[in-house]
């Protein structure tokens, strides 16, 4: 397996440092002015369902509540105002909204100004995941959307890790559905993501190189658990 950089994973970094920098000045300029914008960036959490089973986090445990639909969280994306560039939509497992793609279709639709979308999920759904993000590239092409998907391991350790039987595989699915849409959808691309504890931590090379090969225009990310077995 090839360790090399996805090819335009700097480029992608370098070319949102001046809107995100310029986003941050006005932020500061109208805070001391006395007046301060509205934020560049909201992130979502539609929902806190989640299928995997980790032993790091445990969201899967908590009371579902009562989920926002669609049009609630395009108000809350309308609300934010013109400033918005960057939305982040998370969970939970946001493929367990079957509603998903119509949540990301009208949240775009809110916010005009919108330059990035960033979604994250266990990759355990790849024809929802898929399905609901062609549904919202149709119409948000002037958005660049990237998805990291969840990786702690090669093969059955991150079956072990994330508590699913054959969840490995299933990743490795939602991965070549991704890659293929990017095909038809230059504004998307994605990575892995990596919760690195006790349990998986000599994992991080195999995880690396496996991510490097499969992801397209991204770098793996790696960061770690905050709850379950932490790195000693």
């Amino acid at each position: 397996m090839s360790t090399a950089q996805p090819k335009g994973a700097l480029a992608e970094a370098l070319s949102m440092v001046p809107g995100m920098l310029g986003a941050l000045a006005r932020t500061r300029r109208a805070m001391r002015e006395g007046s301060p914008r509205l934020p560049y960036k909201l992130e979502c959490f539609l929902t806190w369902r989640c299928s995997s089973r980790c032993g790091s986090c445990h969201i899967w445990r908590r009371p579902t509540g009562i989920e926002r639909d669609a049009g609630a969280w395009a108000a809350t994306v309308r609300s934010a105002g013109p400033g918005l560039q960057w939305l982040s939509v998370t969970g939970g497992e946001v493929s367990q909204r079957e509603d998903l793609g119509e949540v990301l279709t009208r949240c775009l639709a809110a916010a005009p100004g919108l330059r990035y979308l960033n979604l994250s999920s266990n990759g355990l759904h790849g024809a929802r995941l898929e399905t609901a993000l062609e549904q919202s590239l149709r119409v948000g092409t002037r958005v660049r959307v990237r998805v990291t998907l969840s990786l702690d391991g090669v093969g059955d350790r991150h079956d072990a890790t994330r508590g699913v039987p054959d969840g490995f595989l299933r990743v490795l699915d939602s991965a070549a559905r991704l890659k293929r849409l990017s095909q038809h959808y230059p504004a998307l691309a994605f990575t892995f993501q990596c919760t690195l504890s006790a349990e998986n931590a000599g994992e991080w090379p195999r995880v690396a190189r496996l991510a490097r090969r499969l992801s397209v225009g991204l770098s793996p990310v790696f960061s770690p658990a905050s709850e379950g077995a932490l790195l000693g």
